[in-house]
């Protein structure tokens, strides 16, 4: 009988080796392990004999070419009183099946005394840690997970009394569940499971999906929801430009504050009280769906990353349809002329009521389902009937293929959830121009 290998370690050595690849990447770091000067960032350096020495960009592999990262555990044999020494290594965490709990590494940085300090009364083992955190530190494992990067502890030491080397040992704390890198997904967060209603677990707690009884209430945020930077400076623009149209304020202001908001992350807008005010907005949208927190879990969001991911989580878990406006204005203009069109000829997409009572007429309540449940069920019930007609026109032509009632639909679930550009939309309805975009201030 075959022995299926177990691929626990393998899931753990992901956030290992991305730690060794951010070291062996870092300009500065390269420049402090190679580099055993005073002031190992400046085009010349002095050496403890006097000798000056050209210090260009150190384009060897610290890993292979010119080993200073070691993915191992930490050894003396390795010590060189002519070397700086980085080890990586596992510390400490569980390997229990679908709970591998949280993740501990070690990173272990090896100086030898006479090359500890650095100019400016700066220490060489410390700007290295500065360096890998300024890069890690509460980042997302992976650049697209839901876990953090964690730099928990540290510990600083000189080697042993008869070696002449210091060690500062960073812990790194990662929840190695959350990983999500090629063929590791976040299993808790796989669509296929979407269907069952269970929530999500995520760092800010349990997501949960938005029901069907609650569905008044979520409409009315979704607008905000798929609100990008340059939307929220084009409603602040507008509305400062009607205030300079009333002579409250000038034009020179207009402009500054456009500046100022084009400087600031969306996130930072958003708690922006006295520009935008959606913060409050994002409160009531995440309490709907952090339902057992007693806190604004908004407020917990601290990077752009995350909250990017949260709000596309919400949009999937919902089935928010969501459709990135183009760079090029005139290729928006035409996709907004196209939507217009469209809704002007009736295909502006399937109405939440028609959705409802076709599930309705199934025998089903709908009240208690998901969101995402009633879609599914009237895509399913769509599918259905594309059997029947394709069956019978089989009948008819032998050629006709026959599309299976249970395939899966490939087309993302469309409703009138589908707010993106609605606005712009109506306002070039009512006015016949295409309003400003302000982000054209902001960028000049």
């Amino acid at each position: 009988m075959a022995v299926q290998k177990s691929t626990k370690m393998k899931r753990i050595a992901l956030v290992r080796n991305e730690i060794v690849n951010t070291l062996k990447n870092n300009k500065n770091i390269k420049r402090y392990l190679t580099y055993l000067t005073r002031s190992p960032l400046e085009d010349q350096g002095r050496l403890l004999d006097g000798t000056i020495i050209d210090q260009p960009e150190v384009e060897e592999d610290l890993v292979f070419e010119n080993p200073l990262i070691y993915p191992t555990p930490f050894t003396e044999k390795l010590l060189s009183e002519s070397k700086a020494i980085i080890f990586v290594h596992y510390f400490s965490g569980s390997l229990k099946e679908l709970d591998l709990g949280k993740q501990t590494y070690c990173i272990d940085i090896v100086i030898p005394l006479d090359y500890y300090s650095l100019n400016e009364s700066q220490d060489r083992h410390q700007q290295i840690a500065c360096e890998l955190m300024n890069e890690l530190d509460q980042e997302l494992v992976g650049g697209n997970g839901i876990e953090k990067y964690n730099f928990a502890s540290y510990t600083e030491n000189r080697l042993s009394n008869t070696n002449d080397y210091a060690i500062l040992s960073l812990i790194v704390e990662v929840n190695a569940l959350t990983m999500k890198s090629g063929w590791w997904c976040y299993i808790l967060n796989y669509k296929e499971l979407y269907i069952l209603g269970k929530p999500i677990e995520t760092p800010l707690g349990n997501c949960h999906f938005i029901k069907v009884k609650n569905y008044d209430k979520f409409i009315m945020l979704v607008p905000f929801l798929n609100k990008e930077k340059k939307d929220i400076i084009n409603d602040y623009g507008t509305m400062l430009m009607e205030e300079k149209d009333k002579g409250t304020i000038t034009y020179d202001f207009v402009k500054s504050e456009i500046l100022e908001c084009g400087k600031l992350s969306i996130l930072d807008l958003i708690h922006d009280d006295r520009r935008t005010g959606f913060a409050y907005v994002y409160n009531e949208l995440f309490k709907l769906c952090f339902i057992e927190s007693e806190e604004n879990v908004f407020d917990k969001i601290q990077s752009e990353k995350e909250f990017e991911f949260y709000r596309k989580l919400i949009r999937d878990m919902n089935c928010v349809v969501y459709k990135q406006e183009s760079s090029n204005p005139e290729i928006q203009k035409f996709d907004n002329y196209k939507k217009m069109l469209d809704k002007k000829k009736g295909g502006s997409g399937v109405s939440f009521e028609a959705i409802v009572t076709s599930v309705k007429l199934c025998g089903m309540d709908t009240n208690e389902m998901t969101i995402y449940e009633l879609n599914a069920l009237f895509t399913r019930i769509g599918q259905f009937e594309n059997n029947h007609t394709t069956t019978l026109f089989k009948t008819v032509s032998p050629e006709m293929e026959i599309v299976p009632w249970y395939s899966d639909v490939e087309e993302e679930k469309e409703t009138m959830l589908d707010e993106a550009g609605r606005k712009q939309i109506e306002d070039f309805r009512r006015t016949g121009i295409v309003k400003e975009n302000y982000k054209s201030i902001a960028t000049e």
